[in-house]
């Protein structure tokens, strides 16, 4: 909601600003620059702020279907990454999320099949990496999500830096409370 709110803000101030500006000193031009600048700046954020969300809900989908298909021996656990506080972070951090996805399925892969092997041989092998191909296959819709979150987030800190500062004031609020009580 807060996004759709910003973005209509931007809106606003695109007509806003520049009456302002022409009745305060009859500089119409410079009011138009002012209001282009803030709404595409609340656009930029409030798109960012949407992506996110959207994303996040696909790959939270996703995670429950991996869980679903993949066999129960191989649960899903993925490192999670702080919020990057510019969009350097935000490449890092999805170039990250790729390699280590890409790995631990590769790994996953080779478990089975080794595992498989030395219990029943090659045909249960085949019968392992077979079972692991469902959840390969979700990779995609798993990983792409992440690492559009990642460059999301890194984007809309490095436009509006105060927006790391306020998810770090709302986490530590969060530990105090809960070492609290």
């Amino acid at each position: 909601m807060h996004s759709f709110i910003q973005l209509f803000s931007g809106v606003v101030d695109l007509v806003y600003l520049p009456v302002q500006q022409y009745r305060e000193d009859g500089r119409i031009v410079r009011g138009l620059q002012r209001g282009a600048n803030s709404f595409t700046h609340s656009t930029a954020v409030s798109l960012l702020q949407l992506t996110t969300k959207l994303f996040s809900s696909i790959q939270c989908v996703a995670e429950v279907t991996y869980d679903l298909v993949s066999p129960s021996q191989h649960r899903r656990s993925s490192p999670s990454f702080q919020h990057p506080a510019d969009l350097r972070e935000g490449l890092v951090n999805a170039y990250q999320v790729v390699t280590n996805d890409i790995s631990s399925r590769a790994s996953s892969i080779q478990h089975a099949a080794v595992y498989n092997h030395s219990t029943k041989g090659i045909t249960s092998a085949v019968g392992g990496v077979l079972r692991e191909i469902p959840p390969t296959l979700l990779l995609p819709f798993i990983t792409f999500p992440k690492v559009i979150t990642q460059l999301s987030n890194g984007a809309q800190n490095h436009l509006k830096p105060s927006t790391l500062k306020e998810r770090e004031e709302k986490v530590s609020i969060f530990l105090r409370k809960c070492c609290l009580i």
